[in-house]
């Protein structure tokens, strides 16, 4: 790569890429995610998680193997614990007699679907 300024050649030889302080070999990670239930599944970079788990960065284990593998881990062993979807949250409403009136579910799952609020107006 070569960049000029006027007057000044700046060429890059090498890019010089930090070397790993603590580099590891392979970490286990339990997933609330789509997947087969209880079974192993072996990935060996970011890329082949995102294809097989997704790469939606609003569940945690996303954010997580994203992590491990800059911090130079070179295999993740997933084992999925859920369903495709996970648990999604839900809120019941009871109505005056204490009875259940009203179930809310969230349309998403993991931590965004943990943040479900309900307001109620009486008019």
């Amino acid at each position: 790569m070569t960049r000029i300024l006027p007057g000044v050649e700046i060429q890059v030889i090498k890019e010089i890429v930090p070397q790993q302080l603590n580099p590891s070999g392979v970490v286990a990670m339990i997933a609330l995610r789509r997947g087969r239930r209880f079974k192993p599944t072996h990935v060996s970079s970011y890329r082949e998680f995102a294809d097989k788990f997704g790469s939606s960065e609003q569940f945690t284990i996303t954010k997580d193997a994203k992590q491990a593998f800059q911090n130079g881990v070179f295999e993740i062993v997933v084992t999925p614990i859920s369903g495709k979807e996970g648990v999604k949250a839900s809120l019941v409403l009871k109505d005056l007699k204490n009875k259940d009136a009203v179930r809310l579910t969230s349309k998403k799952s993991g931590e965004a679907g943990n943040s479900i609020t309900a307001k109620i107006r009486w008019g």
